[in-house]
C-alpha cells in the first residue's frame, strides 16, 4: 500500500503480539488472521474502514495492471502449435482485468458513500505491504506468475471445491513461503466493518452521494450484467458463453446495499465464499484454475513451451540504467523508450480523467454533468491506446536489437493524481497532449520500425486533434483559453 499509509500499520514483528492484545477489540469474523494488522489506536473505526477501502482499491488497481501486463506479454515464437490455446488464455486474462476495473470503480462508490476521497493511487513496481499476497511486480505470463494470481484470488481454502484442491496444493508448492494475505481476507475485514453498526454508525454514510456514483449504464458497456440473455432475469441460469465478461459497478445508498455490493465483487474475484448467491459466471479463481490445468497438460508433452514474449520484469523508461529503481528493468533502446514514454503519458491521462470523472461536481457542476459522457468516452479511448501501445512494445527491443529481449508496457505512476481546479486541470490535459504529440512527431519523422505502429500513431494524432479542440472549447468558455 502507499508509503504514506505504512505508519498506520504495525511492523511485522509486532503484528502477532498486537493481534493477541487486540483480543475482543478485533473485528468480528475478520480479525482472526495473524497476517492482517489490527486497527491503529489513533484511528476511528470509520477512518480505518476508509483506509481499508483505499487499500482494497490499491490492490484491485495493482492486480488489474499485473493481469494486463501478463495478457499483453502472451504470444511470440515459443507458442508453436498452441497459439490458439494461448489466445484463449489471453482472452480469459483480459476478461479478469476488465472485471477488476469494475471492482476498482465499485470501491470508489463505497468511498463516496462514506464521504471519503476517491483514490486510484498505487505504488510503482516492485512493492509490497502487509495486505498483499506477494510483492507486486510486472512479469511475463508463466506458470509461476499464474500460481501467484491463483493464490491472490483464492477463496477460503475450506470452500475450495474438491476438483480444484489438487491445483491449490500445486500452487502452494510453486509459491511456497512467499505467500501472504489473500485479497479476499481484506474484503472479509471490510465487509465485517461495514456490517458492524456499533463501530460504524449510520451517520457515517452519505446517501446523497448516490447521484454522483458510477453505474453500469456509464461503465458497463456491453459487459454489464443486464446484457446477459437469457439469464439476466434469473441469475441461476448459466450464461451461454462462460467467458462473457461481467463488469460490476453497483451504486449504493445504504449500509445494506454497500455490504451486498462488496460481497458481490468479492465473490466474483477474490472471495467466492463471501457471495450471497451462486454466481452465473466463473469466478476469477475458476478462470485461472482452467488456465492452470491446460498449461500443465501442455508442459507434460512440451516441457520447453514458452507462452510469452521475452518481456522484462518491471520495465521502466530511462536510457540511463543508473537511475533505474532497484528491482526494475530499464528500457534503453531509443525507439522502445519513446514508445514506453508515450505509454506512460496515456496512462497518466487515463488515471487523471478517471479521477476527474469519479470526483463528482467541481466548480461548475452543470458543465461537469454535460462533460461527463465525453470524459468517460475518452477514458475508454485511453484504455484502447494502452492496449495498442503494449502490442507494439512487446515486439520492440529492450536494449540491444541483436538480443532476443523485448520491451514491455511500463505502467509507471504519475507523480500525483491530486486534481487542480477546473481550468488548470484542462490546461494540464492540453500539456499532456502536447508532450504526446512531440513523441508521435519524432517517431513518425524517423519512421517507426513496425508498419502497424505507424498506422496507429497517425490514428492517434487524428483522435488527439479532436480531443484538443474539445478541451480548447471548454477553456474558451471560461475565458482562459490559450492565446
Amino acid at each position: 500500500m502507499s508509503h504514506l499509509s505504512n505508519r498506520h500499520i504495525a511492523p511485522p514483528a509486532a503484528r502477532a503480539k498486537n493481534a493477541r492484545r487486540a483480543g475482543s477489540a478485533a473485528v468480528a469474523g475478520a480479525g482472526s488472521s495473524p497476517h492482517l494488522p489490527p486497527k491503529p489506536a489513533e484511528m476511528s473505526w470509520r477512518d480505518y474502514l476508509v483506509m481499508l477501502l483505499h487499500v482494497a482499491g490499491e490492490l484491485e488497481h495493482s492486480l488489474m495492471v499485473e493481469y494486463l501486463y501478463s495478457a499483453y506479454s502472451m504470444g511470440g515464437s515459443g507458442v508453436g502449435v498452441h497459439a490458439g490455446k494461448v489466445r484463449g488464455w489471453q482472452d480469459e486474462m483480459l476478461t479478469v482485468a476488465r472485471e477488476e476495473m469494475g471492482h476498482l470503480l465499485s470501491v470508489q462508490n463505497a468511498l463516496l458513500l462514506l464521504g471519503a476521497p476517491v483514490s486510484f493511487e498505487r505504488q510503482d513496481y516492485p512493492w509490497s505491504g502487509p495486505f498483499n499476497a506477494f510483492p507486486f511486480q510486472l512479469e511475463p505470463f508463466s506458470l509461476t506468475s499464474l500460481a501467484k494470481y491463483l493464490y491472490s484470488e483464492m477463496p477460503d481454502p475450506e470452500s475450495v471445491k474438491p476438483p480444484d484442491r489438487p491445483i491449490v496444493e500445486r500452487v502452494e508448492e510453486l509459491v511456497g513461503a512467499q505467500a501472504g494475505v489473500r485479497v479476499g481476507q481484506v474484503y472479509e475485514r471490510v465487509i465485517a466493518l461495514v456490517e458492524d453498526r456499533r463501530r460504524v454508525p449510520d451517520s457515517a454514510f452519505y446517501p446523497e452521494s448516490y447521484d454522483i456514483q458510477m453505474d453500469w449504464d456509464e461503465w458497463g458497456r456491453s459487459y454489464r450484467p443486464e446484457s446477459h440473455k437469457p439469464y439476466a432475469k434469473n441469475p441461476d441460469v448459466p450464461p451461454l458463453h462462460s467467458r462473457k465478461t461481467t463488469v460490476l459497478v453497483p451504486k449504493v445508498a445504504t449500509r445494506t446495499e454497500l455490504a451486498a455490493a462488496l460481497r458481490d465483487i468479492a465473490s466474483q474475484g477474490e472471495a467466492e465464499h463471501l457471495g450471497l448467491r451462486v454466481r452465473a459466471e466463473p469466478s476469477h479463481f475458476d478462470r485461472f484454475c482452467g488456465i492452470f490445468r491446460e498449461y500443465e497438460v501442455i508442459l507434460k508433452v512440451h516441457p520447453d513451451f514458452v507462452p510469452a514474449h521475452r518481456v522484462p520484469v518491471n520495465p521502466v523508461v530511462g536510457e540511463d540504467e543508473a537511475y533505474a529503481p532497484e528491482g526494475a528493468t530499464p528500457i534503453t533502446h531509443r525507439e522502445s523508450c519513446e514508445w514506453a514514454g508515450l505509454f506512460n503519458i496515456r496512462y497518466r491521462m487515463l488515471l487523471t480523467l478517471l479521477t476527474y470523472a469519479v470526483s463528482g461536481p467541481r466548480e461548475t457542476p452543470d458543465l461537469a454533468t454535460v462533460r461527463r459522457p465525453t470524459v468517460i468516452s475518452r477514458i475508454f479511448g485511453e484504455m484502447y491506446n494502452l492496449k495498442a501501445i503494449s502490442g507494439v512494445l512487446v515486439r520492440l527491443p529492450l536494449g540491444d536489437p541483436m538480443l532476443p529481449a523485448r520491451a514491455g508496457a511500463p505502467f509507471q505512476m504519475p507523480y500525483t493524481l491530486v486534481l487542480p481546479p477546473e481550468v488548470p486541470f484542462w490546461r494540464t490535459q492540453l500539456d499532456l497532449l502536447d508532450v504526446s504529440e512531440g513523441i508521435v512527431a519524432e517517431l513518425l519523422a524517423r519512421g517507426p520500425a513496425l508498419v502497424d505502429g505507424d498506422r496507429y500513431l497517425r490514428a492517434l494524432r487524428e483522435a488527439d486533434a479532436v480531443a484538443r479542440r474539445w478541451i480548447e472549447g471548454i477553456l474558451g468558455k471560461t475565458g482562459r483559453g490559450r492565446s
